[in-house]
């Protein structure tokens, strides 16, 4: 089954071949199974589970007879009732990454416990559909217990992003797992899992083609995967997490202007999904950064304060709009599951160039305008039919604290070694998971950096491009 994770835009859904909606709250529900229904769609439909560990570790709330939990069945069953007989209803998920907050590498036998209680209450109010739990991810510790612990479940859910879908199939049966699983969610790396500047910046990945490939592989490993029944691609809409730009799949920043309209990624999602797909309208194929030279823009930049920082994106296609929008680095670290303010976004920090209609995008940064700090400079690029090719850098006002990687120290001998490791395999693990093969040597630094490798003489962080005062930074000649 190919899915999207979300149940806003069914027709968009419809048009790039998905065939489920899926749901995480009792307040989706209403309009995905509407959504679902006009548009030919099967909603995979999450009954709301809370996360907080304290009812899961207290020995009021493990008990079968915990006032709490038989209010929430009751709550559920009625729900349950409701929705059971909808024509659009594929399976019940119950709960989304409850370990998250317990032990996400192994949660709990009370946590497993109740999901069992209330998976098998479900399954007796309603027998004619399936029903499963989601994780974050797989560990042999949790998914263990599952196996031991709720055998009710009819599959299991699987919430991965980057590379983790990698032998998921065989992962699981390893950690006795033998029934079928789905990809409930899947798309670029965390922020959680990505290497970081010198200053501490997440690394996004750059542009919507990139990332792209993420989607390709996650879903065509399903696809080979006998007892893997579905996919799922993350974000079917958008919202603020650590960026502006991270997971969702459609246009709906306000501070970018938004337009409602899909980013140009799907249409790479879809010719995945469907060969002999027509490709997106517009697409930005790189973004770079002048330091005296053009450099590439995957580890972002670092500028004096007063300089004038030029930056050029090579884009296809047809160019209708071009936005610039910078805003402070978000430095949570809330997961997923807790919604996010989005950063507010500086005016006038980006003077646009005029260049609609041909092949380079240039915007020039007026870093008088920022304080010393760490910030986040995105670029839009919309087509005449309503999609937009997104890209972003992080960036620092002030001086970094790194050391770029040469011949003759462990690091560089290390860094070498990784990526042609990670290049005969043909997908990217750990140390550099969030990595594609075709990644940068400073960004396999940086990936070594975060992981702390090689354990005898960790790896510095790797320089970003660094823009002193004085260069020359107008708009020029724009073709």
């Amino acid at each position: 089954m190919r899915g999207v994770a979300g149940s806003a835009f069914p027709a968009e859904a419809k048009g790039v071949g998905a065939a489920v909606l899926r749901t995480w709250d009792y307040g989706m529900w209403s309009s995905a199974f509407q959504n679902a229904a006009q548009n030919g769609l099967m909603v995979s439909n999450g009954i709301d589970i809370t996360q907080d560990p304290y009812y899961y570790t207290t020995d009021e709330n493990c008990r079968e007879d915990s006032p709490y939990w038989n209010g929430v069945l009751q709550d559920t069953l009625r729900k349950v009732a409701e929705y059971r007989e909808h024509a659009s209803l594929l399976w019940w998920t119950v709960g989304n990454e409850l370990e998250s907050q317990v032990n996400w590498a192994a949660g709990n036998d009370c946590l497993w416990r109740r999901v069992e209680w209330l998976a098998a209450r479900v399954k007796a109010a309603d027998p004619a559909h399936p029903v499963g739990t989601v994780l974050a991810n797989i560990h042999a510790e949790k998914v263990g217990s599952i196996a031991r612990l709720c055998p009710s479940l009819d599959f299991l859910g699987v919430n991965v992003y980057g590379n983790d879908a990698y032998n998921m199939g065989s992962n699981l049966r390893s950690m006795g797992w033998f029934k079928p699983h789905a990809i409930t969610e899947y798309g670029v790396p965390g922020w959680w899992s990505v290497p970081t500047t010198s200053w501490g910046a997440r690394l996004e990945t750059m542009t919507s083609r990139q990332k792209a490939q993420f989607f390709t592989r996650t879903f065509n490993q399903c696809l080979a995967e006998p007892l893997c029944v579905g996919s799922w691609a993350f974000l079917w809409g958008w919202k603020w997490e650590k960026t502006g730009t991270w997971f969702g799949l459609f246009d709906q920043w306000d501070a970018a202007g938004a337009k409602n309209g899909p980013l140009d990624i799907l249409y790479e999602i879809q010719a995945g999904w469907l060969p002999g797909s027509p490709p997106p309208p517009v697409s930005i194929l790189d973004f770079t950064v002048f330091n005296g030279r053009l450099e590439s823009n995957v580890l972002g930049f670092s500028a004096d304060r007063g300089a004038l920082v030029r930056l050029d994106a090579k884009v296809s296609g047809d160019v209708d709009e071009i936005v610039w929008v910078v805003a402070p680095e978000s430095d949570s670290y809330v997961d997923g599951n807790v919604l996010e303010n989005a950063e507010t976004a500086v005016v006038g920090a980006v003077q646009a160039c005029s260049s609609t209609g041909g092949s380079l995008v240039r915007g020039v940064l007026d870093t008088t305008k920022l304080a010393g700090a760490s910030y986040r400079v995105y670029l839009f690029v919309r087509s005449k039919a309503g999609v937009t090719s997104t890209a972003s850098a992080p960036f620092l006002i002030g001086q970094q604290q790194c050391h770029t990687a040469v011949p003759g120290e462990a690091c560089y001998t290390e860094i070498f070694r990784i990526k042609a490791e990670q290049e005969a395999r043909g997908v990217c693990l750990w140390p550099a998971d969030a990595l594609l093969t075709t990644s940068t040597v400073q960004e396999f630094q940086a990936s070594l950096h975060r992981a702390n490798w090689p354990y005898s003489g960790p790896c510095p962080a790797p320089c970003s491009p660094h823009v002193p005062l004085g260069l020359p930074a107008d708009c020029g000649a724009v073709v």
